[in-house]
């Protein structure tokens, strides 16, 4: 293996010898850890999507993620584009260069660059402008594409070697020179700068320009089905099993001493390889479907309906780290979403479960319909009680009672003392109490309050007292109790609620917030001499004496009214559960609220798009909700305990997604894009349409957008969802059309895109047209009023020698009559 250090630089063997050192020793970032966080497998949130939902075909034979953040897919059927929520297909129609639509490797240059393979040894690659330009050839179908950072590609084949393209396009084919190598089936660089190849022969290594079989030991005969580096480990797969080798300092004599990595591998055929980043390795096989490997162990995810199929055609892990696996069966998506829920495929009894219970030892107690279940401090679930009389009860209510063990109570047998063997007491009806059905407890001391279907009980280890209605409680269905930090009871039922001091019932006026009826749960907030009533009405706040102050519930902004129960964490978040999901709330703001000092709650509300397998909590019993001792909170819902750390919450919400304009439509035709430049619409263009997608892939239906157009909108306009702008009646000009993107819980102004479009005008719009036509406006107005002038001087005229006629008759017929007169007057003398 000396021979490893040729053609690596001499400057970078000192380095290179550090970091096998440190990786040997275990050091922080280089050891092959596994965060302790990551999810179980079979607790990934999946999805899956099929020719039904939009791919050409169901074979996903690679995947690849471009840096604008598109997901990339080659397909028998050709290429295809994914957003997250819609798929465009690329055949040889959008793809000239083509010479074959079935496509099988995929790769991502330094610059950003996609290239794509397949049938024939077609090779392409989309450049940055948007056209595709052909690649050298290669002598078969492509298999694999690897490159290196200085922008050089190594393409594997069908039975025809391998060929390298330089970064200047020249392209040669590497020999074979220790006999055939068969078929490509993986590529794979080292730290070293060096490349191997999973060949149908073996495992191969590229030395001088030539495909040799490298010094190693511990592998089987025949093919390398699959290959991957993480770090300084070597992992390879075969028909027979996986293995790996930690890579040795350079130079070195020394053969590479491969192991098997799991001997339940034994016999197990890999496909593909792909390390998760974290110091495990997902795992793709022929027979078997997706595994996980970690120094934990090894997790199978087996086969069947909701899971790939039995054999995986490639992996790909995406920036927000979603896994997404090709197979036969279409394209999965695997996905650690802040919410888990604990179902029966993890181990409990029952999905139906009522209450949760975390206890000072990191575990949570999970009360199912048909039996009660643990969750560890390290995730393992398993059901309690089995070959007791505790074994397939429905659990309706849990109470810790420290080193004892914890008080079950349940649908029909009473309650239940669990000492984590056995069932170390019993309180039923044959004992005194009221009913078996037991909804609601706590401990006061050594006694135990409990509360009934027919009314309310305390054990004091000896007897059991019972209070009724007829004792002043406001009904005998009791579902929920708490003793506050002074030792008084609060009690409450499906119409009231009461407060027990000194041996006798004070009422708490419900009825005065909207005609509530519900008691649901109680928390107290000692700090300010509080207790929050989660009610059918919403929130309901009194003073520690029981007089109400304050409320909130719909018209305050509460997303759900019929809040189940409510806990405090330690950054002074309220979080509640209802039918329609859990809502999280500062506490300070809700008090603002309910002082009516304050308007917009500002609450969250966490539905299944936050990964819940039901949004619909239980209520009716408690706890409903529950915090464990690492952070995570805990929700009893119709599918399942739904868990929540907000350090998950936070990571999906770190930072907005990247946002692309998608396409550009005038009237009804598509516009071309090509990179930033300009889109020129065509001159009297009347509706525009611009969509829009934020390339995340986690929970792309809830983001958010908002746009506006600079030129025509005065200010951003918020979209919701919707990922399209439309706009009508546009005038000329030059515009730029910008769009945001935000998750739920994020801020604006994070991720951007934008495109300056222009709408020329029409010939009549032109700017010396439109001068010309003023021109001849004017002309024309002038030769109107010139004529009009013309025409008022010539009637002034005619009405002046009309004027004039009239007179001269009238001045005649005056003389006339004078004459007359005179006549007259010289006749009568």
């Amino acid at each position: 293996m000396r021979d490893f250090a040729q053609g690596l630089p001499r400057h970078m063997l000192p380095a290179l010898r550090l970091l096998v050192v440190l990786a040997l020793l275990g050091l922080p970032g280089l050891s092959q850890a596994v965060s302790s966080d990551a999810s179980p497998l079979a607790e990934l949130d999946r999805d899956r999507w099929t020719t039904r939902e939009g791919l050409p075909h169901n074979s996903v034979n690679a995947i690849a993620q471009t840096p604008e953040g598109y997901l990339w897919l080659a397909t028998w059927e050709g290429l295809v584009r994914f957003n997250g929520q819609d798929f465009t297909t690329f055949d040889r129609r959008d793809i000239p260069v083509l010479l074959d639509g079935a496509l099988r490797a995929l790769h991502v240059d330094p610059t950003g660059r996609l290239v794509v393979g397949g049938a024939r040894g077609t090779l392409a690659r989309l450049a940055h402008d948007g056209r595709w330009e052909a690649l050298p050839r290669a002598p078969a179908m492509v298999t694999q594409i690897g490159g290196d950072e200085a922008g050089e590609l190594w393409v594997g084949t069908e039975n025809a070697g391998l060929l390298h393209i330089d970064r200047d396009g020249a392209a040669r084919l590497i020999d074979e020179s220790d006999g055939d190598a068969g078929s490509n089936h993986g590529l794979a660089r080292d730290a070293y700068g060096r490349w191997w190849a999973a060949q149908g022969a073996g495992l191969r290594v590229i030395k001088g320009g030539h495909l040799r079989v490298p010094n190693a030991e511990g592998l089987p005969a025949g093919p390398a089905t699959a290959i991957a580096v993480d770090g300084l480990r070597l992992w390879m797969g075969s028909p027979s099993g996986l293995f790996f080798v930690d890579l040795p300092p350079l130079p070195t004599a020394s053969p590479l001493r491969f192991r098997p990595l799991d001997p339940s591998l034994d016999g197990v055929g890999i496909s593909r390889l792909l390390p998760d980043g974290r110091g495990g390795l997902w795992i793709g096989t022929f027979t078997k479907g997706l595994m996980r490997w970690t120094p934990r162990g090894l997790e199978r995810l087996g086969t069947g309906p909701g899971r790939p199929s039995a054999r995986i055609l490639s992996l790909h892990l995406d920036r927000e780290s979603n896994l997404w696996v090709g197979s036969h069966g279409g394209l999965y998506r695997f996905t650690d979403l802040p919410f888990t829920t604990v179902t029966r495929r993890n181990g409990l009894p029952d999905d139906f479960v009522r209450t949760v219970l975390a206890r000072a030892d990191g575990s949570t107690l999970i009360g199912t319909a048909q039996g009660l279940a643990l969750s560890d401090a390290g995730g393992r679930v398993r059901s309690l009680g089995a070959g007791t009389a505790l074994e397939g009860l429905s659990i309706l209510s849990l109470a810790d009672a420290g080193p004892r063990g914890v008080w079950v109570g349940t649908h029909d047998d009473g309650a239940l003392l669990w000492d984590g063997s056995r069932i170390a007491a019993r309180i039923d009806s044959a004992a005194g109490l009221p009913a078996n059905e037991v909804r609601a407890m706590v401990l006061d001391g050594d006694a135990l309050w409990l509360g009934t279907a027919r009314g309310l009980a305390r054990w004091d280890g000896d007897r059991v007292q019972r209070w009724t209605r007829s004792e002043g409680l406001p009904a005998d269905f009791v579902i929920a109790l708490h003793l506050d930090r002074r030792g008084r009871l609060w009690v409450g039922t499906g119409t009231g609620a009461r407060r027990m001091v000194d041996g006798r019932f004070r009422e708490l006026d419900l009825s005065a917030f909207a005609d509530a009826e519900f008691a649901f749960g109680f928390l107290e907030d000692a700090s300010r001499d509080q207790i929050w009533v989660t009610s059918d009405r919403g929130l309901l706040r009194f003073d520690s004496e029981g007089t109400p102050t304050g409320a909130v519930g719909l018209a305050a902004g509460l997303p759900f009214e019929r809040v189940f129960g409510a806990l405090r964490d330690s950054d002074d978040q309220l979080w509640a559960s209802g039918n329609r999901g859990v809502l999280r709330v500062d506490l300070a703001r809700l008090n603002a609220v309910a002082d009516g000092t304050a308007t917009g709650l500002g609450a969250e509300r966490f539905t299944e798009l936050d990964g819940m397998a039901s949004a619909q909590g239980n209520g009716g019993s408690q706890p409903v909700l529950t915090l464990d001792r690492g952070g995570r909170r805990w929700f009893a819902t119709a599918a399942g305990a739904a868990r929540v750390h907000p350090a998950d919450l936070a990571q999906h919400t770190l930072s907005a997604p990247p946002v692309v304009i998608e396409s550009v439509t005038a009237d009804g035709q598509r516009m071309a894009l090509s990179g930033r430049a300009p889109v020129l619409l065509p001159a009297g263009t009347r509706r525009l349409e611009v969509r829009y997608a934020g390339l995340a892939f986690a929970l792309p239906e809830r983001l958010r957008y908002r746009h506006r157009l600079a030129g025509f909108d005065t200010d951003w306009i918020e979209r919701g969802p919707e990922a399209l702008a439309e706009y009508t009646g546009l005038p000329p000009g030059r515009y730029v059309f910008e769009v945001e993107v935000a998750h739920p819980r994020g801020a604006w102004g994070e991720s951007g895109a934008s495109l300056v479009i222009e709408l020329p005008r029409l010939w009549w719009q032109q700017p010396l047209l439109q001068a010309l036509a003023a021109l001849a406006l004017l002309a024309f107005v002038a030769a109107i009023w010139r004529w009009r002038v013309r025409g008022i001087a010539a009637n002034e005229r005619r009405l002046q020698r009309l004027v004039e006629e009239r007179t001269a008759v009238i001045e005649q017929q005056a003389a006339r009559l004078r004459f007359q007169a005179d006549e007259f007057a010289r006749q009568a003398r």
